[in-house]
């Protein structure tokens, strides 16, 4: 199988701050966390390094969890996450890379590897459709703070 990663890319008008702010303010995030899977209510953690991350549905019910990964406030995250189910094993990473520029942020998300069984392949374009109605949602909350 070939390797499948889902990377994407997007110019926010906004200082890099106010882009990180989108991406880690559970009143922020469950904004366009909705977006990107339907029946997804919250994405919650601190953010430190180590620190749990949840992602919450109907009735704060924990349906993937992860950890934080790699932080570097304003300028990367990366963490984990899982089915909250013990009988499946496979793990997704994300990784937010944020750009600072004079006038604006260029905000980078990757995902991946969705090519290492044909099942997980599947979730290859849904996970590609979620990133293309999400980053919308971030741009626009961000350039509104």
């Amino acid at each position: 199988m070939k390797p499948l990663f889902v990377q994407k890319t997007i110019r926010i008008n906004a200082p890099v701050s106010k882009v990180w702010k989108v991406l880690t303010d559970v009143n922020l995030t469950r904004h366009w966390i909705r977006l990107m899977w339907t029946g997804f209510l919250s994405l919650e953690s601190d953010w430190k390094l180590g620190s749990e991350v949840l992602w919450k549905g109907v009735g704060e019910k924990t349906e993937f969890y992860g950890k934080v990964l790699s932080v570097k406030i304003t300028k990367l995250l990366e963490y984990n996450f899982r089915l909250n189910n013990p009988e499946i094993s496979k793990e997704e990473i994300i990784t937010y890379e944020l750009e600072k520029n004079d006038k604006y942020t260029i905000l980078t998300i990757s995902m991946g590897n969705f090519g290492d069984t044909p099942e997980h392949e599947l979730c290859y374009l849904g996970a590609l459709d979620g990133w293309k109605k999400a980053l919308p949602k971030i741009k626009t909350l961000a350039e509104s703070l």
